[in-house]
């Protein structure tokens, strides 16, 4: 019933107490926080800010370690590798029971100071190569060669069925949509860690890998090109090292160090925002140990119409 649901979630915000902090690292490529627009964050920021967060960027060359009383580090498709002193920050923080959510960027740099190294160290993998599937045309045919192909939606049989994150929105058979994603695979987390795979392609697609000249030419290569599933998205759990002081806004009775990851930074940008609203919105509340606001939000009826005695819409229709 979405009037007690409502309602739970109105009273719990007014009496929770402090906004948690999400911070998002900037400086190194990463996607624009504060700007709207196909390929930067600013609807996320909003959605954020509206479900009770207080959100501020970080810049290690001239903001220091990571700021006390961040409940959420998130790092969205940096471009460059970060420096040794800022990536022992980093490392420094989510040892002490810090939270971070991760998307490497669309090139990755690898290398031990580079995302991808790090959560490399955390237990998750980041694999060269996008992942892609057939465009279908009007006839229903598999087309290849076109970018197109590197858009990949993920229906309720690819979520992972018992996670905070994925587990409302399998059960109301919502769609997660990437473009330009990178695989990720399993790895060895810190001793006493789970890694969990929550989102993953069917067999449709493919690993779409650069040519001798860095190209891409978006149809399978038999033979040189890995066919799916793919994993798109992983959780990492672990115990700390010591524990830190506790984020104003989080629950203090979980203290455990969290990592979430996408294989891109697209599927936090405005462009794919309506569709994955509720999963973006979901890892940052399971990241800030939120689970109370865990929910999927009402379907939007919107009213799509084609008016077929206007130009030539009638013969499209048929067509």
């Amino acid at each position: 019933f979405e009037g007690q649901e409502s309602l739970v979630k109105g009273l719990l915000r007014v009496t929770q107490g402090e906004r948690p902090l999400a911070v998002f690292s900037a400086g190194h490529g990463e996607r624009a926080l504060f700007e709207e627009g196909d390929g930067n964050l600013g609807r996320l920021h909003s959605a954020l800010v509206e479900d009770g967060f207080r959100v501020e960027t970080w810049d290690p060359s001239s903001d220091g370690a990571v700021p006390e009383g961040t409940a959420v580090l998130a790092m969205v498709g940096p471009e460059e590798p970060l420096s040794e002193q800022a990536t022992g920050w980093i490392a420094d923080y989510v040892r002490r029971g810090g939270i971070l959510i991760a998307a490497p960027g669309l090139f990755p740099t690898g290398g031990l100071t580079s995302l991808e190294g790090m959560l490399a160290k955390m237990g998750i993998v980041t694999q060269p190569g996008f992942v892609c599937r057939p465009v279908i045309n009007a006839a229903g045919m598999p087309v290849y060669g076109n970018p197109e192909s590197a858009q990949v939606l993920v229906r309720a049989a690819g979520m992972q069925p018992k996670h905070p994150v994925t587990q409302p929105l399998r059960q109301a058979d919502r769609r997660v949509r990437l473009t330009f994603t990178h695989p990720l695979e399993r790895g060895t987390p810190p001793t006493g860690g789970l890694v969990r795979e929550l989102l993953r392609t069917d067999e449709y697609t493919w690993l779409e890998l650069p040519d001798e000249t860095g190209n891409f030419n978006w149809a399978w290569d038999q033979g040189r090109e890995r066919e799916g599933p793919f994993t798109l998205a992983m959780a990492s759990v672990f115990p700390p090292d010591e524990v830190g002081p506790i984020p104003l806004g989080t629950n203090s009775l979980v203290r455990e160090c969290r990592v979430l990851a996408l294989g891109s930074p697209e599927g936090f940008a405005d462009g794919l925002f309506d569709t994955n609203r509720d999963l973006l919105l979901n890892g940052f509340n399971w990241a800030a140990n939120r689970e109370f606001r865990v929910s999927v939000t009402p379907r939007r009826l919107d009213q799509r119409r084609l008016d077929i005695g206007q130009d030539q819409s009638l013969f499209y229709l048929n067509v």
